[in-house]
Order: structure tokens, then sequence, then C-alpha cells
């Protein structure tokens, strides 16, 4: 094998090493909080901007756990005052792992 091939798949390796973690990370953070997963369609019928109702409905989640799951730093939450706003795309990307 010649080292350019070597390089190459040692890459590759390291690449799927990385995403492994993201994803045993995302799976770790979806068990802690209980989250079930959501199919993209599902968000097709919310507004672009979602509230914290939103999200409880999206997950089935209770009060206190979408809270803390908005509080958590998981992705980025737009305080209006004491209103939440969740930019749907946001949402979408961190429900993909992305």
């Amino acid at each position: 094998m010649d080292v350019d091939a070597l390089i190459k798949e040692v890459r590759a390796y390291r690449e799927l090493l990385n995403e492994t973690k993201e994803e045993k990370t995302k799976l770790v953070e979806r068990v802690r909080f209980d989250l079930p997963s959501v199919d993209e369609e599902i968000l097709d019928a919310y507004p672009d901007a979602l509230k914290p109702k939103d999200i409880q409905n999206i997950l089935g989640l209770g009060p206190v756990k979408t809270y803390e799951l908005l509080n958590s730093g998981e992705f980025h939450v737009v305080r209006v005052g004491r209103s939440y706003m969740i930019s749907k795309r946001v949402f979408l990307n961190w429900l993909k792992g992305q």
C-alpha cells in the first residue's frame, strides 16, 4: 500500500470515529432528556419560529423537561422578555445531530 492510500484510509477512519463520537453524544443527550426520534414531515405543520409548547408537542415532553432542554445550551434559543423562541431550522438540525 502506498503512503497516499494509507493517509486517505487513516483520514476516512478518523472521520468515521468523529461521526461515531458525535452520534454517541447525541444519543446520550436523547436518553438524558428521554427524547423520541421525530420525522421531518411532522415539523412541516409548525411555524418557522417554535415556542416551548411546540417543542413539547413535537417531542412529547412535559413542561419541566422542555424548559430543561431549552436551558441546556444544546441549541440556540432566543429569549424575548419571558418568552422563548427557537428557529425550526436550528431545532431540526439539532434533532438530526448536526
